[in-house]
């Protein structure tokens, strides 16, 4: 309930701020488009919806029955952190589980670590900046992924790559945006 309130006030949130977007792609450089925009802007853009987000909920809890008590927590993965809410549901299933997010703004990442402290969530690491898959390449295992971040063929293609690599049997990763472009329809064929 606490999630949704602050998702609630996300969405009327005047506060201006600087961003980078590396996730539409659409730097001149590679280096991610610079722009300013308002919170609740990014948060009628990015924040999923209430039921996508409860069911990434549920689906944490099951995975953590199978896998808690060998494991001692899941280690989640998120790769578009934006505004933190879908964070707080897939960290807030049990304090034991890990989750390792990247975002690539600076100023996105701070509301996001506003809003965890608001609901009191200390298992998040955040990670700013582009999403390197030699970051990526150091997790020791991933039971869970959420992948929202650069939304091109050559970066969908390289994150699925690099997580192939850490997953296991028991382990879930879930693409959004599959319908976003022709590139992310082609990436995740």
């Amino acid at each position: 309930k606490e999630i949704e309130q602050l998702r609630e006030r996300m969405l009327v949130d005047e506060r201006v701020l600087e961003v980078v977007d590396y996730g539409s792609g659409k730097g001149q450089d590679g280096s991610g488009a610079n722009q300013t925009k308002k919170v609740k802007e990014i948060a009628k853009r990015s924040l999923a919806r209430k039921k996508y987000a409860q069911m990434l909920f549920r689906l944490v809890n099951w995975l953590g029955h199978q896998l808690r008590e060998e494991a001692g927590g899941l280690c989640i993965v998120e790769l578009g952190t934006s505004l933190g809410i879908t964070t707080a549901y897939l960290a807030g299933v049990d304090k034991n589980d890990r989750v390792c997010t990247y975002e690539g703004s600076s100023a996105i990442a701070e509301v996001a670590r506003q809003n965890w402290k608001a609901l009191g969530l200390s298992n998040i690491a955040c990670i700013e900046g582009e999403i390197k898959v030699e970051d990526l390449a150091k997790l020791d295992r991933v039971d869970v992924a959420f992948v929202d971040a650069n939304h091109t063929y050559e970066a969908s293609l390289k994150y699925f790559d690099v997580l192939a690599q850490k997953v296991h049997e028991k382990s879930v990763v879930v693409m959004d945006d599959i319908h976003h472009s022709e590139e992310m329809e082609r990436a995740c064929i």
